[in-house]
């Protein structure tokens, strides 16, 4: 099982990518990347694309510029400007590094389940 997600920095297409981490995450989330967040989300191919380049910028770019970008709300303007310098050749090579997080994640996880109602006394508490 890789842990590669986990370590240093990926270069990809040029691009020396941070590991895909909790911030990652929450970044996502803020950026409202449901391909990353949301299993379950319909996505067009276009937004599919957009959403790979706004995930390779939010790797790329240094934590304070990209949360401050947050924040600011001007987030988008820097992806799109950032998507400008991006040659197509790079789009296969970053869903490929991100299809080999997602298997990493989904190796990782871990499910927990609700604790069942029944009293045990050998059970470990909360």
């Amino acid at each position: 099982m890789s842990t590669n997600f986990l370590q240093g920095p990926v270069e990809i297409a040029g691009l020396k990518m941070r590991p895909f981490t909790v911030r990652c995450r929450l970044n996502c989330l803020a950026l409202g990347l449901t391909l990353f967040t949301d299993p379950g989300a319909q996505l067009s191919e276009a937004q599919v694309e957009e959403q790979v380049v706004a995930l390779a910028w939010e790797r790329t770019q240094p934590v304070p510029v990209v949360r401050a970008a947050i924040d600011a709300g001007t987030a988008w303007d820097a992806i799109h400007e950032f998507a400008d310098a991006l040659p197509m050749s790079a789009l296969p090579v970053l869903v490929a590094e991100i299809n080999r997080v997602a298997a990493d994640m989904r190796a990782q996880a871990v499910e927990v389940v609700p604790r069942s109602e029944t009293v045990d006394d050998k059970a470990p508490g909360n």
